[in-house]
Formats: C-alpha cells, structure tokens, sequence
C-alpha cells in the first residue's frame, strides 16, 4: 500500500514538473528519486547475526524491552499493520500541500501532545496564546504550531484523530499482556526505529523470541559482550577521525559546511537552538506516522543531526550522542557529489581511509565511510561487508589516489564526472514539493 501511494505521488510531481515545461530525462531522475524515498523507511535485514548486531547496539534497557517484544510475533504483525493504515492515512491528508507544510506536520507528530492541545483549543487564539502552549524554543515549532493552528485547524484535527485511533488500537493490543510486556510495548514506542526493527523483519524476530524464551541468560551474555565490543570499537574509530578533523580546522569547518549543504540537499529539517546529551533522542518522529518521506536516509531523531549526520542509519544506538560519524547517507553524497568544493576535508577522508585500510579496521562504526569511500582511495580483497559490519578484507591497491590540498585533477583511475555516480538515490527528493494542490 505505502508503495503504491508513493507511485501515485511520484506520478504527481511528473504531471507537476511536466506542465512547467521540464524535460524527460529530468522527469525520469525525478521518478526514480521518489521511489526510492518511498523505501528509505524500510529497515529490513538479511541474516539473525545481522539482526543479533543491530539489537545489541542499544542500550540493555532498550535490548531488554527488544527481547520481551520478540515473544509476541503475531502482535508485532498486528502494530505493523496498524502503522502501515495510520501512515497511509496521514499522507493522504498532506500530500497536496508543499514540502514546507508537510515538514510542520511532521514536525508537529513529533509532539502528541500538542497537537491534540492545537486540535481541541478553541478558535481565535492569537499568537501569543499558540506560543505559550508550544513547550521549549525552537522556532520551527512555534512556527510550525501557529501556521497549522490558524489556517489548517481541521487537518491538525484529522491527524490528532489518525493519533489516537493509533494510540488506542496499541493500548488495545497490549492490555492482555502481563505488566511487564506492557511496559516493554510502551518503551518501544518511544524507540520507533527498535520497534521497526522487530516489525519489519518479523521472521528473524520470530526466531530471537524463541532463542530468549530458550535460554534467557545466555542470550542477554551474547548480547552484552556484543554492544561491549562494538561499542569499543565505535569509540576508537570515532576518536580516530576526530582527531584527523581536529588536526585540521579547515577540514572541521568544511565538514560543517559539507553536513548543511547535505541536509539542504535532502530536504532534511535541522533542529535549531543546541541539542545535547539524552536531548538528542527525545521527541522523535513518530512511529505511526514516520519521518518525512524525501529524507534520503533514516532520520527518527532530528537532535541526532549534529552528532552523526543520521548514524543511525544501519547501527541501531550508536552516533547518537555526542562527536558522530558521518552515515552511509551523508558519505555517498560526498564521495559522489558533494566532495570536490572541500579539499580539505576531502584530504583528511583519505588520510583516515588509508590509515584503517593498513591495519585492516573496518567495523560498524566506519561502515558507511569504507563503503562510499572505497571508489576513491582503494579496491579490497576478501568478502564484502555483511550486515554484522564484519572485516571486508585488505587492501589489493589503490584505484584513486586521493587529491592533495588545493586540487583534485588526479584520480588515476578515472575522474569526477559530475551529477550522479551511483549512490544518487540518497539525494532523497529534497527539492520536491508534495504535488502543490493545497498552501
């Protein structure tokens, strides 16, 4: 169902960009960057070790609530399929209007709370009144709450129904399990990208929930030894770059500038004002309604921004809080995009990439970097990466030579040709504006 809304959208932005004279081979590109939108939501996993690694990311608060919703198989289905209607739903009722109406929606699902405040206040409030309802500072909020209210009251009803039709089919669910089930349901809840985790990939949570029904203890000991490896092994990669950035000042000031022209490029909406410590995973986007569709990659927690460029996309917990290392997502807009107009940092990817290549240190937390980096400063021997971030083997040679500072006309293996070189499907859509009906 999702993809065949997302079709139908991308067939609406084609009639949208034809009537304004635009040409074929641009329709096309158009076409293929919202279908693959429409499945960046998806988090779906091959193997149980891959699944095995992704749970043992999170902290054992949350791996505990993963293991206790692992034994209910058929209700997980169920809040699947009642995500999947409460989505459809809730893009039905916005997908006429432009991008920027589409992001306060977002925005506003964000906070439950204050769009049922929004949808049961009385009309006429002024500006003032909306303001001091809307909890913090960020502007984007307030704006995002006062637009809503005064023009679009009825749709902000409409989506605060979808919520707790939502809301009340779980709290449904869930009343025939014991406390602590419940209470396992309902953490989840406010880890939407774990609970996906479970619902997308049912057959493999099937299989954990039988493991942990087994033998409880020896698998909460796999998973601890698990996050304590990969957690050291996050830490010293991610202190690695730091320190490459931090050598370089105008590296760590071209990797700002790179992180803003890359949310810019994908539609993403920043946070505004600081975000910080256990900040950074409060108020994600909701799991009945997801994030923002043109996003190129993951991103349920838009405090996270700043700390990882969406680390968690692909691993779970980690680059969440804290100094991140850049995605999967951001480094295949670089590597394929963006990186010629920052030699700096460009410079300071292949001192870094040739430093882990020679001690054959490829893990979870340099994945997406190894991955878009690969092209330009080295070919592997050995097997490719798997799910669990496993050793893709050593250096055979090099195919690019990585530029020195102030030029980049030497590639040896072949040379930037602009546009899109493979990974343009992470360009998400950014520019597309939801079809135009409705402002």
């Amino acid at each position: 169902m999702n993809t065949q809304n997302n079709r139908v959208r991308a067939v609406l932005q084609l009639n949208s960009l034809h009537n304004r004279g635009l040409h074929r081979p641009l329709l096309s590109l158009v076409f293929m960057l919202v279908t693959l939108a429409g499945f960046s939501q998806s988090n779906r996993l091959e193997t149980q070790q891959g699944l095995l690694n992704s749970v043992a990311s999170y902290d054992a608060d949350i791996r505990q609530s993963i293991l206790t919703a692992s034994q209910y198989p058929q209700l997980l289905t169920q809040l699947q399929n009642a995500r999947e209607n409460t989505r459809s739903s809730f893009e039905g009722l916005i997908n006429s209007f432009g991008q920027r109406k589409q992001g306060w929606f977002y925005e506003l699902t964000r906070f439950p709370d204050l769009m049922y405040t929004l949808a049961t206040s009385p009309s006429g409030l002024n500006r003032d009144a909306i303001d001091q309802l809307v909890p913090g500072s960020d502007e984007r909020l307030h704006e995002a709450a006062w637009n809503l209210y005064r023009h679009h009251r009825d749709d902000v009803i409409q989506a605060d129904n979808l919520n707790q039709q939502a809301t009340n089919q779980f709290d449904k669910l869930i009343e025939p399990l014991d406390s602590d089930s419940q209470t396992a349901f309902r953490q989840l809840l406010r880890y939407p990208d774990a609970l996906l985790l479970l619902t997308q990939n049912i057959d493999l949570t099937t299989q954990l929930g039988n493991q942990y029904a087994a033998n409880a203890n020896d698998l909460n000991g796999q998973l601890t030894s698990l996050h304590d490896s990969l957690a050291v092994q996050h830490e010293r990669e991610v202190a690695t770059y730091k320190k490459q950035i931090d050598a370089d000042p105008e590296a760590g000031q071209e990797l700002k500038q790179a992180a803003n022209s890359f949310a810019r490029t994908n539609g993403y909406l920043l946070p505004t004002g600081a975000y910080a410590g256990g900040m950074m995973r409060a108020n994600p986007y909701s799991y009945w309604f997801g994030y923002p569709y043109w996003y190129g990659s993951p991103l349920w927690y838009p405090g996270a921004y700043w700390g990882g460029f969406g680390m968690s996309y692909g691993l779970g917990g980690f680059g969440l809080y804290g100094y991140g290392f850049p995605s999967l997502a951001f480094n295949s807009w670089f590597f394929n995009r963006g990186y010629y107009a920052y030699p700096h940092l460009y410079h300071r990817a292949g001192s870094y990439f040739n430093q882990v290549a020679a001690a054959n240190r490829f893990v979870p937390a340099n994945r997406g970097f190894v991955r878009a980096a690969q092209p330009h400063f080295g070919t592997f021997s050995g097997s490719s990466m798997n799910s669990g971030g496993a050793r893709i083997g050593t250096v055979a040679g090099s195919s690019r030579s990585y530029a020195p500072r102030g030029g980049f006309n030497s590639y040896g293996g072949g040379g930037f040709r602009g546009g899109y070189s493979g990974g343009g499907g992470f360009h998400g859509g950014g520019e597309f504006h939801g079809g135009g009906g409705r402002h």
